[in-house]
């Protein structure tokens, strides 16, 4: 199975670029944080920097809706990407991410900004964790749930 899910921070802003083609190509780079303490109960710190890359409509709506330094939430899967260097002749090897989906996590500014249509026809929320109803959710009647 390959298949992740994390949440970090954009390092620069996204870059788009379109193949010949017309489809669009989106890169970014993430940055994650990890705190842990050590047995003599010291704060430590340590940061992790990732690259991804998105398809299509997803990767113009990441360009359009996010810039260096905002939080973003990215699925996806691992990819390995190779090439030859051109000075040394090298065979090089960069592992990026492959975004399926994406989600926001910043700011109450950019939560409230009109949900993003990934290529997939899925519409990505922006609404989770916040107390305003999701305009998405169907209508529940508590009364009538099974449990």
């Amino acid at each position: 199975m390959n298949q992740l899910s994390i949440i970090g921070n954009i390092v620069r802003d996204p870059e788009v670029k379109f193949l010949p083609s017309g489809v669009a190509v989106c890169e970014l780079s993430i940055a994650y944080n990890e705190v842990w303490y050590n047995d003599a109960k010291e704060k430590q710190e340590r940061t992790y920097f990732f690259g991804a890359v998105a398809w299509g409509k997803m990767g113009e709506n990441i360009a359009k809706y996010f810039g260096k330094g905002q939080r973003i939430a990215l699925t996806g899967s691992l990819t390995q990407e190779t090439w030859e260097d051109k000075e040394s002749g090298k065979k090089r090897e960069k592992t990026k991410i492959k975004v399926t989906g994406f989600d926001f996590c910043g700011d109450k500014k950019q939560a409230e900004r009109e949900p993003a249509t990934a290529s997939t026809g899925t519409v990505e929320r922006s609404w989770a964790g916040d107390k305003k109803k999701d305009p998405l959710a169907p209508e529940v009647d508590d009364d009538n749930l099974p449990y």
